[in-house]
């Protein structure tokens, strides 16, 4: 499906922002619901929902920032806001399922912000070959930000053990 020219045409704001996505992405959007199905309860799948929104929203504005003026930036105008959704997405859940449910909202949501926040005529793609190396490239910094956080976790555990040197035992 990627292969074809399914794109599908959004105009707003009385025809200065248009944004092309491809159809496959919609499938994405789908799947990326269908993660947070065997989750318990509404609070959680509120959290993913919000967890996105945020990702979405830092992705949005870091690509606005870089369009003002991309000197100021950590890798490059185009990797930033993908991996620093990725990071971010990694703190808020260490579930790999979880985490692509969010990144795919959060990366479709960033393209919207980007577009109403932009001033003028903005034409922006969501599914060419850019956004989808930004989408891999946050679902990487997603996993590697979360084995690091568990790292961080286990290593601090183990030292706190150690220096404590808490054998348990009565008081007296």
């Amino acid at each position: 499906m990627l292969l074809m020219p399914l794109w599908i045409h959004f105009r707003m704001r009385a025809g200065e922002i248009l944004i092309h996505s491809h159809a496959a992405i919609l499938l994405l959007l789908i799947a990326g619901i269908v993660t947070a199905k065997d989750d318990e309860g509404w609070n959680n799948k509120l959290y993913l929902a919000l967890c996105g929104g945020i990702v979405g929203l830092i992705w949005g504005l870091i690509r606005k920032l870089y369009s003002y003026d991309p000197v100021f930036y950590w890798l490059g105008p185009s990797w930033d806001a993908p991996l620093l959704g990725g990071v971010l997405c990694g703190l808020f859940t260490s579930n790999g399922k979880q985490q692509f449910g969010i990144i795919v909202w959060g990366a479709v949501l960033g393209e919207f912000v980007y577009a109403i926040l932009y001033k003028g005529a903005v034409v922006t793609s969501i599914g060419t070959v850019a956004w989808w190396d930004g989408f891999l490239a946050s679902l990487a910094a997603a996993r590697i930000a979360s084995l690091a956080h568990r790292a961080v976790r286990t290593t601090g555990s183990k030292i706190s053990v150690f220096l404590l040197n808490d054998k348990g035992g009565r008081s007296s």
